[in-house]
């Protein structure tokens, strides 16, 4: 077996008699889906619709658990209690640690909802002590490659706070909103975009030679014709325009 651990990550618990009212008000996905065996990928939005930040969410008995950015965990804390206000929602840090695994490994180890081609998330509550990370493949550099492979972003890393709509992502394609789900922060300009169903941009993994590259633009024959994510080797995550 393999796992990895995400030192990018962190969790925060969350319980409560409003808890799941609370999370289903303000995230793009229907909370109320989440069952015992699965992981839930959904965004904080800007009220003009773009990401903020993002969670993969389980449930364990009445606590929900949310997998974010160590980055801004506090960032992410203060502007979860600046949307309880005088609800019944308790929010707290959890040292419980984030890892990747190739395998379904116990209870606690659930398939990515983006794209099952990812692997699975680990988190340790205890069992994963007896996991021992190996050196016979490098999982983490499979999981960026399937990343790439299956143009799935990775918040902190492709992209930061504020700067895209979840469409021009791709973030409808990897599970991450619910467009029945009824209103939520940044929900309007969402299915706006959705139900216009005009997208004037589109994800790609380009090779950065085929390219002229200036700063985060993306240039071919003397024209902009996108915007980069972020450079890996020969290839990048890449935000192009769709031709006129």
């Amino acid at each position: 077996m393999n796992i990895n651990k995400l030192n990018y990550r962190k969790l925060i618990k969350i319980n409560g008699a409003d808890s799941a009212k609370f999370l289903q008000n303000i995230l793009s996905n229907d909370i109320y889906k989440i069952h015992e065996k699965s992981l839930q990928y959904s965004l904080l939005l800007t009220p003009q619709g773009k990401i903020l930040y993002d969670f993969f969410i389980f449930k364990l008995s009445q606590d929900f658990y949310l997998d974010c950015s160590a980055t801004f965990l506090e960032d992410i804390k203060n502007k979860l209690q600046m949307y309880k206000l005088h609800s019944d929602v308790q929010i707290e840090n959890s040292d419980i640690k984030v890892f990747i695994s190739n395998e379904d490994l116990n209870s606690h180890c659930y398939l990515d909802p983006r794209n099952s081609a990812l692997g699975y998330r680990l988190y340790d509550f205890g069992q994963s002590k007896e996991c021992v990370t190996t050196t016979e493949t490098n999982i983490f550099q499979i999981y960026v490659d399937d990343r790439l492979r299956c143009l799935v972003p990775e918040f902190g890393e492709d992209f930061m706070p504020s700067e895209f709509f979840p469409l021009d992502l791709g973030m409808d394609k990897l599970n991450s909103i619910s467009f029945n789900k009824g209103c939520y922060v940044g929900q309007e300009v969402t299915a706006r975009m959705n139900y216009r169903g005009i997208r004037r941009k589109y994800l790609e993994c380009i090779n950065i030679n085929d390219y002229e590259i200036k700063e985060k633009d993306i240039i071919q024959n003397d024209k902009k014709v996108g915007t980069l994510l972020k450079i890996y080797g020969n290839n990048a995550l890449a935000l192009l325009r769709v031709a006129d």
